[in-house]
Order: structure tokens, then C-alpha cells, then sequence
């Protein structure tokens, strides 16, 4: 596929597979991508229940876990195609795990390997340094730098001004990239893919969407509002006694996911933790309110894992969201990780 997409940095990442031919290639990433699967079995329910040391949570976590990843569809689909977002939900869980321990060098590495790898993730420096991770945010723009000043010397001279030229502008709203599908193909479950397809199909809503000038004005309304509630839910839980590292990272997943240009159904592996964290959330209501909100949960996870129904997946992944901000906003809201605390 030309031109490459992803930031250049990210080919140092990957330069030990240009030592196999492209079929073993194939194989060792494929082998790669199931031991980090393997090692999320135990890395998840330590992230999920740290610092709860209650053991029949844990065993919760643990079953949560092992069903979550074994069960969900782009899991599969990610593994069918060689893709990285496995690699990418282990460094992300990587970094919430160290995070939550305070381990700012470890969490720092891979919060910028995250970002390296799919560069989406560096949203999540906005929520860190409104609840005060600095030493992370700092921490994580130092590994981008040093790749990407490493990349200079190592990578031949047109990698960075081919993805500036060719590539940055095609991540705009309502832009094909070069080499590429068009945003509006039925697989990009963003705000971008929604209205693409809106837009493909000619559809008048009040005479909005017949322009694209209006309709790129739109998403990127859109795209803002969405921000501005992840930086609002961040100042609300300041007030709380809780867990504040793991609520933010609930909210932040499927924002990244929705204002992302482009969010392939494949992407939805790294959408796992705010769901995990949405099953085992308790509320200080009445029984059967968190008997629905657990209903709820489970149908939009089957929807996201169906394979044939690309047309309702989108409306999922806008009610985890949904779901996520107001857990994280919500006073009678316990994560597992706050349950003994």
C-alpha cells in the first residue's frame, strides 16, 4: 500500500520483520500477536483490580477477561489480518497498569510506543495533564521524540515529507488518503465513517448534508463536543474520591475511537478496557436499574462482535461512550478498583 500511514517512527517498531521474507513475516507477527493475547489473560484483571485485593474479584476479573477476549469478534478479525491492535491494547494496558502503580517510567514507554504505533492515542494527554499526570505526559512525548528523531538518520530521506505530503492531509474529515478506501466504506465505524456514508448515499436531512462544506463543519462540531466532554468529565471527577486514572481511561477509548478519521472494525479491540470496566462498574442504586445497565452493556458488545451487521455497529460504540460518560461522571458509580477502597 503506498503511501506507508502510519507516522514513520513507527517502521523502527517494526524493523525486525523486514529480516523474513513477507509469508514468515506473516507467521511471527501472527505468533506475536497470541502471546501478548496470552498475556492480557493475567495483565487485565491485575489492571482491573489494582489496588483491590478482594480475591473473588479478581477471579471475576479473570473469567471477564479470558470470555471478553476470547468471544469478541474484532479480536478474530485483527489476528485474519495481521493487524496491530493487539500490540496496541497491550501497550495501552501496559501503560494503565504501571500508571495506576505510579511506575512513571514504565507507563511513560508505553503510553509513547502507543503512540508511536497508531499515534490516536495521543488524546490521552489532554485528560493526563488536566488530572495532573505530568510525568507521564512528559514522560511519553520524550519516547516520541527520541523515535522520531532516531527515524532521521535510520529511514530513507522522503519517509517523513511522503506521510506529510501524502499522507496528513488525507486524514482530514471527508478526505480519501492515497491508496486507500473512501471514509464512507461500511468498516469505518467513526463520526468521519457515519457521515461519509450519509454523504455517499445522498441522503437529505433538512438540506444539511447536501453540501460537504456543511457536513465537514458538522464533524468537526462534533469532534469537539466529544473532546470538550472528555475535559470536562476529567475536571468533574478532581471532586471525587475515587479511582481518577481508571475513570478517565473509560471515557477516553471511545472518544479516541469516534473522532478518529478513520476506525476500522478491527480497531475495536482497543475499546476492551472501557468495556471490561463498564461490567464489573457497581451503582449505589436499586437492583434492577444495574441489572439493566449490565443488559445494556452485554447488547452493545454483541453488536460490536457480529460480523454481518456493519450498519448498527457505529450506534454501539456512541452507547458505550454514552455509558462511559456518565459512569465516570456519576457520584454512585464504583469501579472494581474502588469496590474495597
Amino acid at each position: 500500500m503506498w503511501p506507508y500511514l502510519y507516522a514513520p517512527p513507527s517502521l523502527l517498531l517494526f524493523y525486525p520483520l523486514s529480516l523474513f521474507s513477507f509469508e514468515k513475516a506473516h507467521v511471527v507477527f501472527l505468533f506475536f500477536s497470541h502471546l501478548l493475547l496470552i498475556s492480557l489473560f493475567w495483565l487485565v484483571p491485575r489492571a482491573l483490580c489494582y489496588p483491590n485485593k478482594e480475591k473473588k474479584l479478581n477471579q471475576f476479573a479473570v473469567f471477564l477477561t479470558f470470555s471478553t477476549l476470547i468471544t469478541f469478534g474484532p479480536v478474530a478479525w485483527t489476528l485474519q489480518l495481521g493487524q496491530v491492535n493487539i500490540l496496541l491494547l497491550f501497550l495501552l494496558v501496559v501503560y494503565w497498569f504501571f500508571a495506576k502503580q505510579e511506575k512513571y517510567l514504565i507507563a511513560s514507554v508505553a503510553l509513547g510506543l502507543s503512540i508511536i504505533l497508531k499515534t490516536y492515542p495521543i488524546v490521552l494527554l489532554a485528560p493526563l495533564i488536566i488530572i495532573r499526570r505530568y510525568k507521564e505526559v512528559f514522560g511519553s512525548l520524550l519516547v516520541v521524540g527520541f523515535f522520531s528523531l532516531l527515524s532521521l538518520p535510520l529511514l530513507p530521506n522522503n519517509s517523513w515529507t511522503d506521510w506529510l505530503v501524502n499522507v496528513v492531509p488525507g486524514g482530514k474529515y471527508l478526505a480519501t488518503p492515497k491508496g486507500l478506501f473512501h471514509p464512507g466504506a461500511e468498516w469505518n465505524q467513526s463520526f468521519n465513517g457515519f457521515f461519509s456514508k450519509l454523504s455517499l448515499q445522498s441522503i437529505n436531512l433538512g438540506g444539511l448534508l447536501n453540501a460537504n462544506e456543511n457536513l465537514k463543519f458538522l464533524i468537526y462540531f462534533l469532534a469537539l463536543i466529544f473532546i470538550v466532554c472528555l475535559a470536562l468529565t476529567s475536571f468533574r471527577i478532581q471532586t471525587f474520591r475515587c479511582q481518577k486514572f481508571d475513570r478517565i481511561f473509560l471515557v477516553s477509548l471511545p472518544t479516541i475511537f469516534l473522532i478518529a478519521p478513520f476506525s476500522w472494525d478491527h480497531h475495536m479491540v482497543y475499546l476492551i478496557p472501557s468495556i471490561f470496566l463498564l461490567l464489573t462498574c457497581s451503582f449505589e442504586m436499586k437492583p434492577l436499574f444495574q441489572l439493566a445497565y449490565w443488559l445494556v452493556c452485554v447488547a452493545f458488545f454483541l453488536l460490536l462482535s457480529l460480523e454481518n451487521i456493519p450498519q448498527f455497529k457505529f450506534y454501539a460504540v456512541l452507547g458505550i461512550w454514552f455509558l462511559t460518560l456518565v459512569t465516570a461522571g456519576s457520584k454512585r458509580a464504583n469501579l472494581i478498583s474502588e469496590l474495597s477502597n
